[in-house]
Formats: structure tokens, sequence, C-alpha cells
């Protein structure tokens, strides 16, 4: 999605995210804070890809978000697990 600002928004787990919107599934403070800190979002605007006529910055995971410095003890690449068995599909 390009725009000159991002907004980072809670979402219900249930919510599903449209064509270019970037979830970013994480339930902790810490993660949101830092996303939302003047640090992330200059990184953003210098990482980000350029969209259109208007050159708008476009926020891109494996640009902006997989890049970022987050402080030591607080990034949120955590290893995924196995979801519960009742949300897996039966065949």
């Amino acid at each position: 999605m390009a725009a000159k600002h991002r907004v980072l928004a809670w979402m219900p787990a249930i919510g599903i995210p449209e064509n270019l919107c970037v979830a970013i599934t994480r339930a902790d403070d810490s993660t949101f804070g830092i996303l939302h800190s003047r640090f992330h979002d200059l990184w953003s605007l210098r990482m980000c890809t350029w969209l259109g006529a208007g050159n708008d910055p476009r926020y891109t995971p494996t640009t902006c978000f997989e890049t970022f410095p987050f402080p030591e003890g607080l990034t949120p690449l955590t290893p995924r697990t196995r979801p519960p068995k009742s949300l897996m599909a039966t065949r």
C-alpha cells in the first residue's frame, strides 16, 4: 500500500487483511510501540520502495520490517509454532 503516512492499529484475530495491507501478527505492546517510533518511521522511509507517478513510499515487509534493527531481546522474528489441531485442516 502506498501512502505518505503508515497507520498501525490493533486488529481482531478474526480479521483478514485486504490486498496490499501488511499484517504483523504480534500480541505484545513492545513491538507495537517500536513500530510506532520515530526511528522506525525514518527507517521505513529510507528502506521502502517507491510507487507511482507521485513517487509515493510503499511499506513492504521484506525491505522495511524484516531489515529493521529491533532492540536486542525485543526482536519479533521468533520461530513459528504449529497451530492448534482444532485449526488444522483434516483430510
